[in-house]
């Protein structure tokens, strides 16, 4: 018979012990792990919602996911006895279930993720995760500029342009709208106010038309009440805080613009008195023009041209520089002719309303100009 020595009875047992201790440890790390990380919550649209598949019974996959894993609207201390779960796709991949909505979870809702996982002994414990998609914080709604943007025009100026960040609510303008003097009094019937307000096809730009029997001499309007504006006093265009957008879900920031009024405007535009800077052959230079007036920002868009020799429209961008009277065209391709034609439509108006046929405020019995554009020949350096 042999005997072991206690020395080494001991020493046997404390391994045991040790050995014992890291299964144990083992087996606990394992499933703390897994149950750490078993749900995965989306933190933006798109993304599904997933659990471990070491954190489901075994038949879990082959049997029906929904029973392990669903979705509700709410919040977690009201979920989820009598509430129907949301509608969605199911799939799994080597380690994970996955839960996609049919429609994407909604920013700002609160939503209730109900699991079912095993426990170390084997049985089914119910998790709720609760979660919500944060909105995104909408950006300030303001308006972007108003035109004209110079702080010196003219006192028959008949235009105004207002361009919003966001499409607004129609037919509440002149509730935010007003055209006050340098002591602050506010002219109530310096603008036009037609039933259906003057927007753009995507409500971010409002055109303010002044009152044109305030503008022309010797009308009835003019004579009671005055110009709307006079040369030499200062205005200040105000759009009140509060204006609701098209949707209803934001409000305007305050806006404000001064105006220095100089003497008006009663002559034809003349492209003659324009300074125009030529670009050279063969670069993208810009072909610039100064002109000595201020002309009306939205039709500087459209109604001048630039040709090249053989007639052929020239492609390319159109930039203003609106305060210092400033047109800018940048050539699509590099510029080839030594010669090129600036054609502008007779239509074209300065901020008076004057055009290349008409002047505004004319004297009756003076006949339009029969034209439809005028040119000038350009040659590039």
């Amino acid at each position: 018979m042999i005997y072991a020595r206690p020395s080494s009875i001991v020493g046997m047992a404390n391994a045991m012990s040790t050995m014992l201790f890291i299964v144990i440890l083992y087996v606990y790390s394992s499933f703390a792990h897994a149950q750490a990380g078993t749900v995965s919550l989306p933190s933006a649209e798109g993304q599904p919602i997933s659990i471990a598949l070491n954190a489901l019974p075994d038949d879990a996959i082959t049997g029906n996911l929904a029973d392990y894993l669903s979705v509700f609207v709410g919040i977690k201390n009201q979920c989820c006895e009598q509430l129907t779960p949301i509608a969605g796709h199911y799939y799994h991949d080597e380690t994970r279930a996955y839960f996609k909505p049919y429609f994407e979870f909604v920013k700002g809702q609160s939503y209730v993720v109900k699991t079912k996982e095993i426990t170390p002994a084997q049985k089914l414990k119910t998790h709720l995760n609760e979660f919500m998609l944060t909105a995104a914080t909408p950006k300030a709604v303001k308006v972007m500029k108003i035109q004209p943007n110079s702080a010196l025009i003219p006192e028959n100026t008949l235009r105004f342009y207002l361009y919003f960040t966001q499409p607004m609510k129609p037919n509440v303008a002149f509730n935010y709208i007003k055209l006050v003097n340098a002591e602050g009094v506010e002219d109530n019937a310096a603008f036009m106010k037609f039933k259906q307000e003057l927007w753009s096809a995507d409500r971010k730009r409002l055109t303010l038309l002044m009152d044109p029997g305030r503008i022309k001499r010797g009308v009835e309007t003019n004579l009671e009440l005055g110009p709307a504006l006079e040369a030499g006093k200062a205005y200040k265009i105000i759009v009140k805080a509060g204006w609701p957008t098209a949707n209803g879900n934001q409000t305007l920031a305050g806006f404000s613009h001064s105006y220095q009024i100089n003497n008006a405007l009663r002559t034809l535009p003349d492209v003659n008195k324009w300074k125009i800077t030529p670009p050279k052959i063969g670069s993208l230079q810009p072909l610039r023009i100064q002109f000595d007036r201020l002309f009306d920002y939205q039709l500087l868009q459209s109604e001048i041209s630039l040709f090249s020799s053989d007639g052929n429209e020239i492609s390319g961008k159109i930039s203003n520089d609106e305060e210092h009277q400033i047109w800018q065209f940048t050539p699509k391709k590099q510029w080839r002719n030594k010669h090129i034609v600036l054609s502008v439509n007779a239509k074209l108006e300065d901020v008076a309303g004057n055009n290349f046929k008409d002047v505004m405020d004319h004297p009756v019995g003076d006949k339009m100009h029969k034209i439809d554009s005028v040119e000038r020949h350009i040659a590039l350096d």
